[in-house]
């Protein structure tokens, strides 16, 4: 049978400031973390695609945004 008083206490943490407080942090570490991943990623996947395309205008379009960083 389904406990609704144990369902809750999976949720104690809540009123627990400490873990509540780590949890928080946790989360607004986590997105820029997959943020830098990601524009790692790209920037990979850019440099990649430059050197094994035949479009030179494209490969000095990347060499600019390089400069603009």
């Amino acid at each position: 049978m389904f406990d609704l008083k144990r369902f809750f206490l999976l949720f104690n943490f809540a009123y627990n400031k400490k873990l509540y407080l780590y949890f928080v942090i946790s989360i607004f570490l986590i997105f820029p973390l997959i943020h830098v991943f990601l524009k790692v990623y790209w920037f990979a996947d850019l440099i990649y695609f430059c050197f094994n395309s035949n479009n030179r205008l494209f490969f000095f379009r990347f060499i600019v945004y390089c400069v603009n960083i």
